[in-house]
C-alpha cells in the first residue's frame, strides 16, 4: 500500500504493531503531514485484520467520508493485490469470488461465508480450514484467523456508544487526524473531543478493554494532538521531518544557499518561467553537498522525481511554501503560539503632538529634509491628503493633513471617470501647493479603477501643480513581489519601480502590510524619539485624523520561512489618514529614507531648512 518505510519510518511500523496488539496502553504517532501516515494506518489495519490480530476494527476521522476512503482502499487491497492473494487465499478468493454482487449468498463447505460489504463496512469471508495449517495454528474444522472479522467507518461526531455486531464489540480502534484548523483553535473544541475519545471511544469495547491507535499532526499549542501527547496514559512517539536541518541553512539562514535556492525560484516564478524549479533544482545539484550537510530527515524517498532530486529538498521546498510557523507545527511538531500584535489607539496618536510647532509659523528641527504628501482617493466622497517631513533617521513630524471633499459617480463610463479624477487631482495639487509646503514627492492611490486616471496624472503634475508626483499601489505582504516583471529598477526598501514600456505608464508598488505597521508602531514611540512620528501642535481635524489612523487592528504577525511577513488585520471603515501615512512612509522608503539611518539621494541632502508660509 506505500513504499517500504527507510529511515525513522521503520520504527513507525514497530509502533503501529504494539500498539494494536496491547490493549492495555494506547498509542498516539504524531507525524509530519504528507508522510503518509493514514497510509500506515491502512496498512497496520489490514494486518491486524487478516492476521486476526483483531476482530473488529472501527477508523474514526474528522469527517466520515475520510474514514469511509481508509475502509475503502483496505477493501481494495483485499480484493486486487495479487501479493495480498498469495499471502492470505481464504480472505482474497471469497471475495473475488462474489463479483462484486456482495447481496449474492455464497457457501463454502455447507456454510455462509456470511460476507458483508457496504458504505464504509465490510465483513470478511468465514472460512472454516478443511485441513491443518500448521504454519499459522489452524487446525482442521477451525476457522481461520481472519474469519467474519469487521471493518467499520465513522466519524468523529458520530454517535460511537454502543456499536456492536451481535456479542461482538469494536476492539481495535484507529483515529486518524481527528480535528481541522478552526477546531484546533478553539480551546473549548479541544476539551469537549478530548473527553469524547477519552470517555466514549475508548469504552466502545464495553468490560473488555480495547486496544486504540491514535495519528495526528499537531496545528495549534494546545491543540488536540498537543492534549494527549502530553497524557500520561498515552504512549506518545513523535517523528520530525528534520532530525537536523541542514547546516549551511541553521548558520546563514536566508543569507546563505538555501536562501539563494528560494529567491532564485521566486524569481523565476515571477518571470513567467513554466517550470520554475527547473533553475531552483540546477542550483541545488550544482551545490547539493553543502546544501545537504548535517542533514537527517524522516525519509529520503519521499520527494516528487518530476521537479526534485532528494528527500532533504522536498522538505525545504515545503518550508519554503507554507511557511516556518507552519513547518514548525506540522512537520517539526513544534507548534508555536501566533505572534498577536499591538493595538494603536487614538489616544496614543492624540498624545504624540510636538508642543510648540506649528508649521505655518515654526521652522522644522534640523535634519527634517525630506516632505512626502500623499492622497487616498475616494471617488464617492474625498480626497484625503496627509504631508509629513522624514529625517535620515526615518523619525518623522506631520505636517499637515487635510479632507478635499469630491463626489465622482463610478458608474460614468471610463473616459468620463477618468477625466473627472485626473481634474479633482489637478485642482487638490493647487490647493497643496498654495499651502506653501516645499514637497519633495506627492504620492498619489492608484489602486483600483482610478489607476489610469492617475498613471495618466502623475507625469504632468509639475506642470500643473509645482510638486513631482509618483502613482502608488498597495500590495499585501505576501503578494508584494520584488521581482515583478513590470520593474524598471531593482527594489530599494520594499518598493519598486514599475512600469509600461508601450504605454509609458509607471507607478510604485509597496509592501502595504509592511508600511502600515512601522507607521502604526511608530506612534508607540515618545514624541521626538528616533524613529518616532508626531503631530503638529494645532489643527481642528487632529481628533478625526487620529481615530483614522488608529482604526485599523493588527492582529496576527507571523514571519515565514522565505523571509515574507504575513500579516492580518481587522478594518473599519474609514481609514482614509491611515492610509495616507501608510504611502508617505513608502514614498520616503522609494527615495532611500528607512529606519536605521539610510541616507536619503544627494540632491535631498543639499535641501535647506525652511520656515512654512502662512
Amino acid at each position: 500500500m506505500i513504499d517500504p518505510p527507510d529511515g525513522p519510518l521503520v520504527k513507525i511500523v514497530h509502533a503501529l504493531q504494539r500498539g494494536i496488539g496491547d490493549a492495555a496502553t494506547p498509542y498516539h504517532i504524531r507525524m509530519p503531514r504528507g508522510e503518509g501516515k493514514t497510509a500506515f494506518m491502512k496498512s497496520a489495519a489490514a494486518w491486524a485484520a487478516a492476521c486476526g490480530v483483531r476482530h473488529y476494527i472501527t477508523a474514526f476521522s474528522a469527517a466520515r467520508p475520510d474514514a469511509v476512503q481508509i475502509v475503502d482502499d483496505i477493501f481494495a487491497v483485499f480484493l486486487s493485490s495479487e501479493a495480498f492473494a498469495a499471502d492470505f487465499p481464504e480472505i482474497a478468493i471469497p471475495l473475488r469470488a462474489m463479483k462484486g454482487s456482495y447481496k449474492r449468498r455464497q457457501f463454502y463447505n455447507g456454510r455462509s461465508t456470511a460476507i458483508t460489504r457496504r458504505t464504509g463496512r465490510v465483513v470478511l469471508p468465514y472460512i472454516v480450514a478443511k485441513r491443518d495449517f500448521p504454519q499459522i495454528g489452524v487446525a482442521a474444522g477451525q476457522p481461520f484467523p481472519a474469519a467474519g472479522a469487521i471493518l467499520d467507518a465513522r466519524g468523529f461526531s458520530s454517535h460511537a456508544r454502543g456499536a456492536a455486531q451481535g456479542a461482538a464489540r469494536p476492539d481495535l480502534l484507529l483515529l486518524d487526524d481527528l480535528q481541522d484548523e478552526d477546531e484546533a483553535k478553539s480551546p473549548d473544541t479541544v476539551k469537549k473531543n478530548a473527553e469524547r475519545i477519552r470517555k466514549g471511544l475508548l469504552n466502545m469495547g464495553g468490560r473488555e478493554r480495547i486496544a486504540a491507535v491514535m495519528t495526528s499532526t499537531p496545528i495549534e499549542p494546545g491543540d488536540l494532538s498537543e492534549e494527549f501527547a502530553a497524557d500520561p496514559a498515552w504512549r506518545t512517539l513523535t517523528f520530525r521531518a528534520f532530525r537536523a536541518f541542514p547546516t549551511e541553512w541553521s548558520e546563514r539562514g536566508m543569507e546563505g544557499l538555501w536562501g539563494s535556492y528560494c529567491r532564485i525560484y521566486r524569481h523565476a516564478v515571477a518571470s513567467g518561467d513554466p517550470n520554475p524549479m527547473r533553475k531552483a533544482t540546477e542550483f541545488y545539484r550544482a551545490n547539493r553537498a553543502a546544501m545537504d550537510a548535517g542533514a537527517e530527515v524522516i525519509s529520503r524517498r519521499r520527494f516528487d522525481r518530476k521537479t526534485q532530486i532528494s528527500g532533504i529538498q522536498a522538505k525545504m521546498d515545503k518550508m519554503f511554501e507554507i511557511g516556518l510557523p507552519a513547518f514548525e507545527a506540522e512537520f517539526q511538531m513544534k507548534p508555536r503560539r501566533r505572534q498577536y500584535a499591538f493595538s494603536l489607539s487614538a489616544a496614543t496618536v492624540l498624545s504624540r503632538i510636538r508642543k510648540g510647532f506649528d508649521p505655518r509659523t515654526t521652522p522644522l528641527p534640523p535634519g527634517f529634509d525630506f516632505i512626502a504628501a500623499a492622497t487616498d482617493i475616494n471617488p464617492s466622497y474625498a480626497l484625503t491628503t496627509a504631508v509629513t517631513a522624514f529625517d535620515r533617521d526615518r523619525t518623522a513630524i506631520v505636517v499637515w493633513h487635510w479632507i478635499d471633499p469630491i463626489q465622482i459617480d463610478d458608474r460614468v463610463n471610463d473616459t468620463a471617470f477618468n477625466q473627472r479624477i485626473y481634474d479633482a487631482l489637478a485642482a487638490h495639487g493647487r490647493t497643496i501647493h498654495a499651502s506653501g509646503l516645499p514637497i519633495n514627492a506627492w504620492g498619489i492611490d492608484a489602486s483600483g479603477k482610478q489607476f489610469a486616471a492617475v498613471t495618466s496624472f502623475a507625469p504632468h503634475a509639475r506642470e500643473l501643480c509645482q510638486i513631482p508626483a509618483c502613482a502608488l499601489t498597495g500590495r499585501n505582504s505576501l503578494k508584494f513581489n520584488p521581482f515583478v516583471r513590470s520593474r524598471l529598477r531593482d527594489a530599494i526598501n520594499d518598493t519598486v519601480l514599475c512600469g509600461e514600456r508601450d504605454t509609458g505608464r509607471r507607478w510604485i508598488a509597496f509592501n502595504a502590510d509592511l508600511f502600515r505597521e512601522a507607521m502604526q508602531r511608530s506612534w508607540a514611540t515618545e514624541t521626538g524619539a528616533p524613529g518616532g512620528i508626531s503631530l503638529f501642535d494645532g489643527g481642528i481635524l487632529h481628533e478625526e485624523f487620529a481615530e483614522q489612523v488608529a482604526r485599523e487592528k493588527m492582529k496576527t504577525k507571523r514571519q515565514l520561512a522565505d523571509g515574507r511577513t504575513e500579516y492580518t488585520w481587522d478594518e473599519r471603515d474609514p481609514h482614509d489618514f491611515g492610509d495616507c501615512l501608510t504611502m508617505c512612509y513608502a514614498v520616503a522608503a522609494s527615495e532611500g529614507i528607512a529606519a536605521g539611518g539610510r541616507l536619503p539621494p544627494v540632491s535631498l541632502k543639499r535641501k535647506r531648512r525652511y520656515r512654512v508660509a502662512r
